[in-house]
Formats: C-alpha cells, structure tokens, sequence
C-alpha cells in the first residue's frame, strides 16, 4: 500500500501544502514530513509507504514509510541541509 503526497506552493513565500487526494493535510516548509506527522495523527499505520509528488507532476521526488518520515526534521547547517530527529514545538516556552 502507498499513499501519493501532492504539494504545491501555498500562500505565503517558502510554505507549501500537502494534500492527498485532494485533501489539504498541511501547510509547512517541511509538507512531505508535517504530511506524514498528520498521517499518523490520523491512525494510519506508520508502515505505509509515502511519495511526494509536485502539482501536476508524476515524477517521485521523496519517498519513505510514515512511520520514518515522521521522525524527521530538516536542520539548516553552514553548508548544506541535514535529515534530524524532529521535535514537538513546546508551547509552553512562550506562555504568558
């Protein structure tokens, strides 16, 4: 079983969103790895295999399991981006 990631550019520069199906997952800077976070909110088993395609394309350009992708940040370094573990926004550093 796979599940196809469409994502196109979103409304504001530098975010994309993700939709399957033509159901709008998320919007993110990250849509194939916030697309498989929302997937596995929703209960889909985290072994299904993802492929992010571009709008109107059917080239694959990423692929994984939900499972995997959803671990996974970007992080910006000095020369080029890297794959790390990701890690919950925590809200309460921001409380007031």
């Amino acid at each position: 079983m796979q599940t196809i990631i469409t994502i196109r550019e979103g409304r504001r520069p530098g975010k994309w969103e993700a939709q399957v199906e033509g159901q709008l997952l998320c919007t993110s800077r990250q849509p194939f790895l916030a697309a498989a976070r929302v997937l596995l909110q929703q209960g889909c088993d985290p072994t299904t295999r993802i492929i992010m395609r571009h709008d109107g394309s059917e080239a694959d350009s990423l692929c994984s399991t939900i499972g995997e992708a959803a671990k996974l940040s970007v992080t910006e370094t000095g020369s080029a981006p890297v794959f790390s573990q990701w890690e919950p926004f925590d809200r309460s550093r921001f409380a007031t």
